[in-house]
């Protein structure tokens, strides 16, 4: 009896996040207005990705998980996107 032992088939490798660019719907707001700021990975096939969101002032921007941005007091402050595939951050 012939037995065929074959190679392994391995999955394709994911390719690796290499920047995160970041484009809001607007950047001037009045107090209570909203805006949506959104992330793009490159390459744009990068799997495993997660997008955490920061403000630099609380007290001026909040901004949730989704990216949604909440205008609470006149000032300025940067919103931030972390983008961390599997256990590396970019």
């Amino acid at each position: 009896m012939e037995i065929e032992v074959e190679e392994e088939v391995k999955p394709e490798p994911t390719p690796e996040l290499k920047s995160v660019t970041v484009t809001a719907e607007s950047k001037k707001l009045k107090v209570g207005e909203e805006t949506t700021v959104t992330a793009k990975v490159d390459p744009t096939d990068a799997k495993d990705v997660t997008i955490i969101w920061t403000t630099s002032d609380e007290t001026v921007l909040k901004v949730d998980e989704a990216g949604k941005v909440t205008a609470l007091k006149v000032g300025k402050a940067t919103i931030t996107a972390t983008a961390v595939q599997g256990e590396k951050e970019s």
